[in-house]
């Protein structure tokens, strides 16, 4: 997910070096000279000498990694709470492992820290040695030359049954152009968060029904009309005390748009001509939807909430639903932390009453989500992806996805399987069992494809703008030109290629409705597995 910022959880989204250090500075000290700026850029075929003896692709990465005992790695990270379980966790394991050390590089959030890799590149510093990178900047960090090939080190360090394990719809995200460049590192697909309390409650029930003339859906088995009624009928009996919806971010705007865009049977760009199809009807039906969400959530004004606002509302038993990344499942069990950085978190009000569900229309959306990649011009590329495959492999990263403090989401059939995640707290299995079906074919992916931030740019203005009195077909039209500028200014056949690309991917297109079948609109009984 997004990095979550200061307000809520103590986050710095500054963008800093630990100790102090500025950016300036810490280019300028490591920089080297040129003629090792020139190797720090070439690619080369790796030659290998570490011997591979162990199954398991943890122990295989911490054996190799023992001939570069003493080495200092630098490891790009998002700011704040999402690089405190590198900094507090993982960083101390590895050097403890390898004797690696692990300067854990905090680069900002969002749009800036895609910049800042681009920006370090150019520079040629070969600073960095590996990073955190989202998905759907990947294919521009690819172009720009940023990202190292990853294959020649799959091939001779990674047991295939450790790729096997990922996820169906997560597990080629970090390929592009026939070659890996990431290790997959976050299955952030979204939810919808539901209170069991007030769902189950018996006289809101009655009142429902007596008012829409059937009985309030179960949340599993919602379509866009369901929805919409359950978020009428709570901001009528229950607001302003409780919220039928805790706050979307910009974030989640975006996401939540292409979700529902592709349910109405809209697609992002012409196939043959690039044209933009969001001006489209099926966008503006998407958008009109995407403002009734914002309309029946906490923010009532132009100002388009923080993420925080979002986990505080639904925590705190404010909002009867919430559209969410996966960690919120773990914050509303109250599972515990010693972290620094999630010390001011709120306690959870919602324990033991918090249900899990896809998406409404039985889809979710695969929202950012990212990947471990290793950096072109580093001159430790190979102690670098071995860092890489031991973060990712299924020994390493269960703990990290089931942490209360952690924001990383399951993406591995072992993590979705675990005995031990299982057990975690009462209803687990179902978040699980929900997560997996959203993993395997349930997900729909965020545009990853050159470009990808300059038309999300767009959209946020176009949100904006909307929300300060502008139409939806208006702002839609006026965000249609500007991406028909995008294109025009990246190259058309170029794009052409990177938006087909991406549409070949399991999840880049809503499967046919005849192979997608609903759960039966039942009433709500209960947290448990409708199946159950």
């Amino acid at each position: 997910m997004p990095p979550v910022g200061p307000k809520g959880f103590g986050g710095n989204t500054m963008e800093h070096y630990g100790g102090g250090i500025s950016r300036r500075d810490f280019l300028r000290g490591l920089a080297g000279t040129g003629a090792g700026l020139l190797l720090g850029g070439c690619r080369r075929t790796p030659r290998f000498s570490a011997k591979i003896e162990s199954p398991s692709g943890a122990q295989r990465a911490v054996d190799a990694a023992q001939r570069f005992r003493g080495m200092s790695l630098n490891v790009a990270s998002e700011s704040g709470p999402q690089a405190s379980g590198l900094i507090l966790r993982d960083a101390p394991l590895w050097e403890k492992l390898t004797g690696i050390h692990i300067n854990v590089v905090e680069i900002g959030s969002d749009l800036s820290r895609f910049r800042w890799l681009i920006q370090e590149h150019r520079e040629g510093a070969g600073t960095l040695d590996c990073a955190s990178v989202s998905l759907p900047s990947a294919p521009d960090l690819v172009n720009a030359g940023v990202l190292e090939p990853l294959d020649d080190y799959i091939a001779y360090y990674m047991p295939p049954g450790d790729r096997g394990d990922i996820l169906p719809l997560f597990r080629d995200l970090g390929e592009w152009n026939g070659h890996q460049y990431g290790l997959m590192d976050d299955g952030d697909s979204l939810l919808l968060y539901f209170r069991s309390d007030i769902f189950g409650d018996r006289a809101l029930q009655e009142k429902f029904a007596a008012h829409y003339g059937h009985p309030m859906r179960d949340p599993r088995s919602f379509r866009w009309g369901d929805f919409v009624e359950a978020l009428e009928f709570f901001n009528a009996e229950l607001g302003p005390e409780v919220h039928p919806l805790a706050p979307l971010s910009l974030e989640l705007c975006w996401s939540l748009f292409q979700y529902r865009l592709r349910l109405e049977g809209g697609e992002f760009f012409s196939k043959s001509t690039m044209k933009p199809g969001v001006a489209s009807p099926a966008g503006v039906r998407a958008l009109s939807q995407v403002q009734q969400m914002l309309a029946m959530s906490v923010s009532g004004n132009t100002i388009i909430p923080p993420i925080e606002t979002a986990i505080v509302s639904f925590m705190s038993g404010k909002s009867a639903m919430a559209i969410f990344w996966p960690p919120l499942a773990r914050w509303c069990a109250n599972l515990s932390s010693t972290n620094e950085a999630f010390r001011s978190a709120p306690g959870s009000q919602v324990s033991g009453r918090t249900c899990y569900a896809l998406l409404p229309d039985g889809y979710t959306e695969f929202s950012v989500g990212f990947m471990l990649s290793v950096m072109a011009r580093s001159r430790r590329k190979e102690a670098a992806y071995l860092f890489c495959q031991w973060l990712n492999s299924p020994e390493v990263s269960l703990p990290r996805v089931m942490s209360f403090d952690s924001l990383r989401d399951p993406f591995r059939l072992s993590h979705l399987h675990s005995p031990e995640f299982r057990r975690l707290w009462p209803g687990v299995e179902v978040y699980l069992d929900t997560l997996e079906r959203a993993g395997t074919s349930m997900a729909l992916l965020d545009l990853m494809m050159l470009g990808a931030n300059d038309y999300e740019a767009a959209f946020f203005k176009a949100l904006t703008d909307l929300r300060l009195g502008s139409d939806v077909k208006t702002v839609l039209d006026e965000m249609a030109q500007v991406w028909e500028n995008v294109t025009t200014r990246l190259g058309r056949p170029r794009q052409r290629r990177s938006y087909l690309q991406f549409l070949s991917r399991p999840g880049a297109q809503l499967p046919p409705r005849s192979s997608k079948v609903l759960p039966s609109p039942s009433t709500f009984s209960s947290c448990a597995s409708p199946s159950e």
